[in-house]
């Protein structure tokens, strides 16, 4: 009898304590449920609360009962497949994946088309003892790849190079320069 009674007590115990424990964790971590409550909030307003109009799919709605009105389950739905390969759901469903098939087709034409321009170059160079031999080098770390490489000098080609398209890998050119004193300026 005492096991028992022990038992119960340990239960109850435990009950307390996870208690405690609960509401020690708001107040030690507070904080961070405060920073948690607007996505709390988001996700009912926005995902639970309108579950609450699927009910409505199923009754036949009168203005005047309101939410009483009569439940009639799947009455709704039965003009969709009236008809056999006729009905109205078999043109609905047909229309969705024409549509989808439309649109991803376009949607991977035109990300095609706007993305086929080069993209930018990153031009570097190892001029560091301002001897006047160096390399310039031009790398393009994503995007479509270029066909040529010309480095200009005020409007004058200084050099020149064709590539070796392997889109959408990096491409790199480098440019040997002889004889070009530069000095850096700010």
């Amino acid at each position: 009898m005492s096991e028992a009674i022990t038992t119960v007590q340990t239960k109850e115990n435990t009950k307390k304590n996870t208690k405690k424990k609960l509401f020690s964790d708001f107040r030690d971590h507070k904080t961070y449920y405060f920073m948690l409550a607007p996505m709390i909030i988001f996700f009912i307003l926005f995902s639970y609360l309108p579950m609450f109009g699927v009910y409505y799919a199923f009754v036949d709605y009168d203005f005047s009962k309101g939410i009483a009105s009569k439940f009639v389950w799947f009455k709704n739905f039965e003009f969709l497949f009236q008809g056999g390969f006729d009905s109205i759901i078999w043109k609905l469903t047909k229309n969705t994946i024409l549509y989808n098939i439309a649109f991803i087709g376009l949607n991977t034409f035109f990300q095609i088309v706007t993305q086929a321009a080069p993209a930018k170059a990153v031009l570097s160079n190892n001029n560091w003892d301002n001897d006047g031999n160096f390399n310039v080098t031009m790398n393009m770390w994503w995007g479509t790849n270029g066909t040529s490489y010309r480095l200009y000098e005020n409007d004058v080609v200084i050099y020149s190079q064709e590539l070796t398209n392997n889109s959408p890998s990096a491409q790199s050119a480098t440019a040997i320069i002889t004889n070009k004193a530069y000095t850096a300026r700010s």
